[in-house]
């Protein structure tokens, strides 16, 4: 079974299992996290589209770890200025595995 769900402002496609990279979540590892914007699910040949959301669907993922995620270098430079600026950042990431859809 597959959903199309809209998590953190983003539509995401999931299936039981899956293991997920998202925004920083508050709470501990183990947590159950739930996510009630279902806008689409596939069980084989059924397909059921919200308008936007399916009312009595939702998804449901535990909070596996907090990792940080690879980091990003930007670089800035204002020619005939001799200004040159190095910035970087690393995003705050949670992991989720789905259970349940």
């Amino acid at each position: 079974m597959k959903a199309i769900v809209n998590f953190q402002g983003k539509n995401r496609t999931v299936q039981v299992g899956q293991r997920l990279l998202v925004d920083r979540l508050p709470g501990e590892v183990g947590a159950q996290v739930e996510m009630p914007n279902v806008l689409l699910t596939i069980d084989g040949d059924k397909t059921v589209v919200g308008t936007p959301n399916i009312s009595d669907a939702k998804v449901t993922a535990t909070v596996l770890a907090h990792p940080r995620g690879g980091k990003i270098r930007v670089a800035t430079y204002k020619r005939r200025k001799r200004t040159r600026r190095v910035i970087g950042h690393r995003s705050e990431l949670t992991e989720l595995q789905i259970n349940t859809i």
